[in-house]
């Protein structure tokens, strides 16, 4: 709604897994209902670069772009699991900084 404001920015993440460190897009969506408190709502992060975004009908489109780490996919046999992977926290999990896991976007 008119009270919402969402903050677009870029983070890295190490993946222990892979000893490699993943880019990611981290949307944040924040209630500016009371422009002296504003309050983190919602935080999305995303497996990937920043391309571009758009407002279209009320709705907030992002593009980003993964390029899939193909050494280590081929070196566990699994090049057919590249989707991004994805983090949707809540409220309270984002301000605390409880994460969990990224997953899969696709199963």
């Amino acid at each position: 709604g008119e009270d919402t404001l969402i903050v677009i920015g870029s983070s890295q993440l190490y993946n222990a897994t892979t000893s490699m460190y993943v880019a990611t897009v981290v949307v944040q969506l924040w209630d500016v209902s009371n422009t002296s408190a504003p309050v983190l709502d919602k935080m999305i992060q995303l497996e990937g670069q920043y391309a571009t975004a758009r407002l279209l009908n009320g709705r907030v489109y992002i593009v980003t772009r993964m390029v899939p780490q193909w050494t280590y996919l081929n070196r566990k046999k699994t090049l057919g699991r590249c989707a991004p992977l994805f983090r949707d926290m809540t409220a309270a999990a984002a301000r605390t900084a409880q994460t969990r896991a990224m997953e899969p976007l696709l199963p």
